[in-house]
């Protein structure tokens, strides 16, 4: 049993070091990617995504980076998920008002893209967030 418990304990700053060593390269490929293209938005929502439970705030800094890019660049799917990353970060940080807001706004652009794998994955986000609120009617309506 103890040795379980120390392997279970080894395990947790594992995952966080990857996670933040995942967040590092991104950045740096970040860094050495100018142009402001569907690329770069992809690479701020890999970054949203690999910051979202250790770093929601700066998470959200990189979704709403996607963001302003893919509303410039008239990228419709890159609205949908930097809305998408932005509900996450905010569920992270327990605000599960604007996450279910952001949530509801990337569903309606995923419908008008017909984009099923986005409507699934964000279908899942939005059902999280009202088990969260114990709002489980809610989750089952969506």
């Amino acid at each position: 049993m103890r040795l379980i418990t120390f392997l279970l304990l080894l395990a947790i700053p594992c995952k966080a070091l990857a996670q933040n060593l995942d967040a590092s390269s991104l950045e740096k490929e970040l860094t050495s990617y100018p142009q402001l293209d569907t690329g770069r938005v992809s690479l701020l929502v890999q970054l949203a995504n690999a910051e979202m439970f250790n770093q929601p705030t700066k998470s959200a800094a990189y979704a709403i980076q996607a963001l302003e890019i893919s509303q410039e660049i008239n990228y419709t799917e890159g609205v949908a998920q930097a809305y998408q990353m932005l509900g996450n970060s905010f569920r992270a940080q327990a605000n599960l008002s604007a996450a279910l807001h952001y949530f509801l706004e990337a569903m309606k652009i995923a419908d008008s893209i017909h984009n099923e794998q986005l409507r699934a994955d964000l279908l899942g986000n939005i059902g999280m967030v009202y088990s969260d609120m114990g709002d489980y009617a809610s989750a089952m309506t969506h």
